[in-house]
């Protein structure tokens, strides 16, 4: 089941995710396919951590197609590594190879992509969109927050794992405080968000979607220790970021966490990792067995 999730300004698509099963996939459940709104184009299309960019006026860069599979190649023991190919007027002029994939093997929500939306972007020349009921999702920029820029961050889960159930992990945390830097350049530390909202009633078709809402997003660096943050450069433009999905469970969960008991003063120390699969109660199906029998056909 395909299914849109639609961010309209002035009742005008700016920007649309749509979401729908792979085919042919030998691990990974999502297409993911990224576009901008008729006539606009990404002033700023980043990979990671600057890995790839692509920005105008020498890229005119209004769609993406982020697959998150991997895929027979002619072999068992061979497969395709997922891929997002950059696309302009529908034609393909780079493909960018990645690991990351929706799956119950790693149960978080992958955080797909970040779209900057400056409140000067122009809708001039963009129909008004006529909402299609329970088929798309639609996240309106309401007048109080078209007078600032926002940015809108895409997380998405695999389909085993509910939303209801997610939020009670002790990884939302992150997803709701953590900055931009955790996904993509985490050896350098990362940006806390003040106030975000998190919408969570978004559904892309059978997986569950977190939609985090920053405003101001260029004023995340007054609020940090270091004042660095990954993307500032782009954050007063229309702006796509595919985030690095590369190895996400440990980048974010990864690690120990010390609790401490105020009544008695003890302290227990436990990884992340295993109070988030408790918390969601995850008893793995699946495992990354992706190169079994490699070099041994």
């Amino acid at each position: 089941m395909q299914q849109k999730v639609v961010l309209l300004k002035e009742e005008k698509k700016i920007f649309e995710m749509k979401v729908k099963p792979a085919k042919h996939s030998k691990l990974g459940e999502l297409d993911i396919i990224i576009n901008s709104g008729k006539g606009l184009y990404f002033d700023h299309v980043i990979l990671g951590d600057y890995f790839r960019e692509y920005k105008l006026p020498d890229q005119e860069v209004n769609s993406l197609s982020w697959h998150g599979y991997y895929e027979n190649c002619g072999s068992d023991s061979i497969l395709k590594a997922p891929v997002v190919h950059i696309k302009s007027h529908g034609r393909k002029i780079d493909k960018v190879n990645h690991l990351g994939s929706i799956n119950m093997a790693e149960p978080i929500a992958i955080p797909v992509c970040s779209i900057y939306v400056p409140n000067n972007l122009s809708t001039e020349g963009i129909g008004s969109t006529k909402k299609q009921g329970e088929k798309n999702s639609y996240i309106d920029i309401e007048d109080t927050e078209a007078s600032v820029s926002s940015r809108y961050d895409f997380f998405i889960l695999p389909k085993e794992i509910p939303v209801y159930k997610f939020k009670g992990s002790p990884l939302m945390c992150f997803y709701k405080f953590a900055d931009l830097e955790l996904f993509n350049s985490p050896n350098k530390g990362f940006n806390i968000i003040r106030k975000p909202d998190i919408l969570d009633d978004i559904k892309g078709g059978t997986n569950g979607i977190l939609v985090r809402l920053v405003r101001n997003p260029a004023d995340i660096h007054k609020h940090s220790d270091d004042g660095k943050q990954i993307f500032h450069e782009v954050s007063h433009k229309f702006s796509l970021i595919i985030n690095d999905p590369n190895d996400i469970y440990n980048k974010m969960a990864g690690r120990n966490v010390i609790e401490v008991n105020k009544e008695n003063k003890s302290t227990e120390v436990y990884h992340l990792k295993d109070a988030h699969e408790d918390a969601i109660n995850f008893k793995p199906k699946l495992q990354l067995k992706i190169w079994d029998g490699f070099g041994n056909s």
